[in-house]
This record gives structure tokens, C-alpha cells and sequence, in this order.
């Protein structure tokens, strides 16, 4: 005999579980109210940087429809978080935003995938910029582990190269949005990542 049609109380159970599985979340990516949470940033605001460009969203998924069908990756949330903290001390435009996430973006992508591959010997060292690459995956892996206190430096912008970034590891470099100290050694604002991104469990 056929089997009933299950109750649509049982459907719905099973796709909540489905929703929230640890497996299905990690394939699809963050939604743009995981972002919320993790950055403590309004989802509108969240919206308006993706639609502006600060932020990117997995392939496929840009114009799924609403902002809430939209995924990131970890490192894309990672950069939330960062931006976050800066919108909230700076207030700096969208544009401005955007030269910061396009400078912050490839520490957590380019520099911790190559630091990543080193490190289980799939590639090896070979010249400066891997070796600035290395460094700063290194810095980045520490931070996510909460190893050590590793800081984002940013300094100003200048002319037309925009504003730059730099990965301290271990010092105690005090926070400073409007610090005059800071500003005359050339400092744009510093953050500590480990307390921004750390988790104490190897970044998982």
C-alpha cells in the first residue's frame, strides 16, 4: 500500500533542520543576517555596501533577489566585522569603504589561501612577494587563532595611492581612531584582529 502523505507539521520540522545544518550553511555561505550578528551592523546598512560594492557576494547569489537570499564567504564576513568597526569609529563615505575593502580583502583571501597552500607544501616561497604574502597569511591564521595580538595598521590616504595596510603581530599597539600621536607617526587607525576575528579554535 502507498504510504500517507507525511503532516505538514513533519515538512516544516525537517526543512528547519535542514535550514540550520552546520553542512548546508557552510555550502551555501553566510546570509546577510548572519552578517548582521557577527558585525553588529544594521542589515540595511549591510545591504547598502553590498549594492554599492564595499562588500561581495558568493557567485550566483548577487541577484538571487532580496538581500536576504544573498551569501558570503567567511572571509567576506570577516570583512564586515573589520569594516564594521571602522564605519562605527570613522564614519567614513561608501567610497572611502570601498578602497578599505579593497585593500583588506586580499589579506584574508589571496594572502591566507597562499599561506594556507605553504604550509602543507603545495607551493613554496620564491620571491618578495610571496614572501610579503607568506607573512601576512601568517599574521592572519595567527589572529583567527587568536595566537597572538595582531593589528591592522591603515594609514591615510595619499593622493591618488589611496589608503594602505600593514599586519603587526605581538606588539601592543594601542587602538587610536583620533589619536594626534598615531596620526603624526603616520597611523590611520589600528585594530586588533585577533579580538576582532579570533575565535581560539584554529579560526574554524
Amino acid at each position: 500500500m502507498p504510504q500517507p502523505p507525511p503532516r505538514q507539521s513533519t515538512i516544516l520540522r525537517k526543512i528547519r533542520v535542514h535550514a540550520l545544518s552546520p553542512m548546508k550553511r557552510k555550502a551555501t555561505g553566510l546570509t546577510l543576517a548572519d552578517l548582521g550578528r557577527l558585525a553588529g551592523a544594521k542589515p540595511r546598512s549591510l545591504q547598502l555596501w553590498t549594492d554599492s560594492g564595499v562588500l561581495k557576494t558568493l557567485a550566483g547569489t548577487d541577484r538571487a533577489g532580496s538581500g536576504a537570499y544573498r551569501h558570503y564567504s567567511k572571509a567576506e564576513a570577516e570583512l564586515a566585522i573589520i569594516l564594521a568597526r571602522l564605519h562605527q569609529a570613522m564614519r567614513p563615505p561608501v567610497g572611502s569603504l570601498i578602497r578599505l575593502a579593497a585593500i583588506i580583502r586580499p589579506l584574508l583571501t589571496q594572502a591566507a589561501a597562499f599561506y594556507e597552500r605553504a604550509r602543507k607544501g603545495e607551493v613554496t616561497v620564491q620571491s618578495k612577494e610571496d614572501e610579503q604574502l607568506y607573512s601576512d597569511g601568517e599574521a592572519i591564521d595567527r589572529a583567527r587563532r587568536k595566537a597572538v595580538p595582531v593589528w591592522l595598521i591603515l594609514t591615510p590616504e595619499d593622493g591618488h595611492d589611496g589608503p594602505a595596510a600593514r599586519l603587526v603581530s605581538g606588539q601592543m599597539i594601542p587602538t587610536a581612531g583620533g589619536d594626534d600621536p598615531l596620526r603624526a607617526r603616520g597611523f590611520f587607525i589600528a585594530l586588533n584582529l585577533s579580538d576582532l576575528l579570533g575565535t581560539g579554535r584554529n579560526g574554524d
